[in-house]
């Protein structure tokens, strides 16, 4: 190879070496470039999962962020929770003596069914949701026509929230608002519980003031009443539930516990027909070892609700049939044992349902 070929190749192998090395500084750049940004981006996110855990761990999430909106207002999950709460607690108070019929309050709500597309979990969301959209509605209705709360009003809340204050050692908690976070909710405070106070007090309000301007006649209301009568007249009866709940520890499955249960409720109607002692007594001694105690006094069987309350119950069209008369008795199944009824009275309560045809 000449001298001038040798200079002209080891010129070619320089240059093709600074190529080689300015790639090799551009990929090192791109990488180094690359690596800045995944190094923002991680901590930026860290940032936002470390503020969105100390949201959610805080009263803030509950207390300040909105969970349902209805006609243009806003609710935070603290003041639903208030209002479904309210609703769980008056429901399970009403039917404290046979709340098993509906469900077990030892186990989630959201694993216990409502109906074949509900669970009890979402009957007391919706149920709450339609007291926000009323309770909503009313309050506009009543800033708009210039509604006030009276004095009486205003003390009677003052004093409600005062029973609270006083109220909350007697369960063992340290302030009011571990035990309101404890009954209503994480994020509920006495602050919440005053503003749905208070919107319900005008609620309230402003309905009855409506209500009260209104004016039929006799006749009017005695044909409204006749059309509603199944939801307001008011039925006492006697109760008695014969559990038929299934017994795995005593080896007692849910066919032969049945069985036992109809047999027990069928022998107690046939005995108590006509005679309210009677089926006092067959209740105490057909009573759970752990319940006989309530049984004691007579009138613990004894029952009285407006027909509309007893939409929720297998029975109610049997109560409110129009063929009962004093003393009859009859047994009516439900999914874990037996209803055992004595039909006692019908009152169409004429006085005080004026008020309410209104």
């Amino acid at each position: 190879m000449s001298a001038s070929k040798e200079k002209q190749k080891r010129k070619q192998l320089r240059e093709e070496g600074q190529d080689k090395r300015l790639v090799a500084e551009q990929e090192r750049l791109k990488k180094e470039k690359r690596y800045k940004w995944t190094t923002r981006i991680v901590i930026a996110l860290i940032v936002i999962l470390f503020a969105i855990t100390i949201l959610i761990n805080s009263n803030l999430f509950y207390s300040v962020m909105p969970a349902v909106t209805i006609g243009g207002e806003s609710y935070t999950t603290a003041e639903f929770n208030y209002i479904y709460f309210t609703n769980y607690y008056n429901f399970v108070e009403n039917n404290k003596d046979y709340i098993s019929v509906f469900f077990d309050t030892s186990k989630p709500l959201s694993k216990q069914m409502y109906s074949e597309d509900m669970t009890w979990e979402d009957y007391f969301k919706q149920t709450a949701i339609d007291n926000l959209r009323e309770l909503t509605m009313l309050c506009q209705k009543a800033e708009e026509a210039g509604y006030a709360l009276s004095q009486e009003q205003k003390d009677e809340i003052a004093g409600n929230l005062s029973g609270l204050k006083s109220i909350y050692m007697l369960y063992g908690y340290p302030s009011l608002k571990q035990y309101l976070a404890a009954v209503y909710g994480r994020g509920c405070t006495e602050e919440t519980v005053e503003k749905m106070m208070t919107k319900s007090y005008i609620a309230n309000g402003y309905s009855q003031q409506v209500l009260g301007s209104f004016s039929y006649t006799e006749e009017e209301l005695e044909n409204y009443y006749q059309e509603k009568r199944d939801t307001y007249d008011v039925i006492t009866y006697r109760y008695f539930f014969v559990n038929g709940e299934a017994d795995e520890e005593a080896g007692i499955d849910s066919e032969t516990a049945m069985a036992e249960a109809k047999k027990i409720a069928d022998s107690m109607a046939a005995e108590a027909a006509g005679d309210e002692d009677a089926f006092a007594n067959l209740a105490y001694e057909h009573a759970d070892e752990d319940e006989k105690e309530n049984y004691r006094d007579k009138d613990s069987t004894l029952k009285s609700s407006r027909g509309g309350s007893l939409s929720y119950y297998d029975y109610a069209e049997w109560l409110l049939s129009d063929e009962r008369v004093y003393g009859e008795t009859t047994v009516i199944e439900s999914t874990i044992g037996y209803h055992v009824l004595m039909f006692i009275s019908r009152d169409d309560n004429h006085y005080n349902m004026a008020q309410v045809r209104h």
